[in-house]
C-alpha cells in the first residue's frame, strides 16, 4: 500500500520540529501562493493537532508558530480543540481579553455576546440539522 505524501512526512519517533522542517522542504512559504495552498496548511494544522496533545494553548501555538497561513490555521485548530475539549479547557488568559464579546465587521452586527451567538447557532442547528 502506498502512503500519501503527508503520511510519509510523519514518521515514528519524529519531533514536531522534524515534521515541520520536512513540510518546509516540500513547500516554500516565500513562493507566491504556496503559503496559502491547502495542502501545506492542512499538514501544519494536522501536525498542530497531533503534537498539541489535546492541549488548547499548545495546539494553537504550535500551529501558528509553524507559519504559512497563521490566522486561518490558528483559528481552525482553536475551533477544533475548543469543540473537542469544551470551554473549560481554554485557559483564562485566552478568554479574558474577549470580555465574552465578539467584535465583527458584519454589517449591522457590531459587538455580539458570544453566549447569545452560541445559543443562536444551536437553535439554527436544531432547525436545519
Amino acid at each position: 500500500m502506498s502512503l500519501c505524501l503527508f503520511a510519509k512526512l510523519i514518521l515514528p519517533d519524529q519531533t514536531f520540529q522534524d515534521v515541520i522542517e520536512r513540510i518546509y522542504r516540500q513547500y516554500e512559504e516565500q513562493k507566491i501562493h504556496q503559503w496559502t495552498h491547502t495542502i501545506p496548511n492542512a499538514m501544519i494544522a494536522t501536525v498542530g493537532l497531533l503534537y498539541g496533545e489535546d492541549d488548547y494553548e499548545r495546539s494553537v501555538c504550535l500551529t501558528v508558530q509553524s507559519a504559512f497561513d497563521t490566522d486561518c490555521n490558528g483559528g481552525t485548530i482553536g475551533s477544533i480543540v475548543g469543540m473537542m475539549s469544551g470551554i473549560n479547557a481554554i485557559p483564562d488568559n485566552w478568554l479574558q481579553p474577549l470580555h465574552v464579546t465578539l467584535e465583527t465587521n458584519i454589517s449591522g452586527m457590531g459587538k455580539i455576546d458570544i453566549d447569545a451567538l452560541v445559543l443562536c447557532q444551536v437553535r439554527n442547528y436544531k432547525i436545519t440539522g
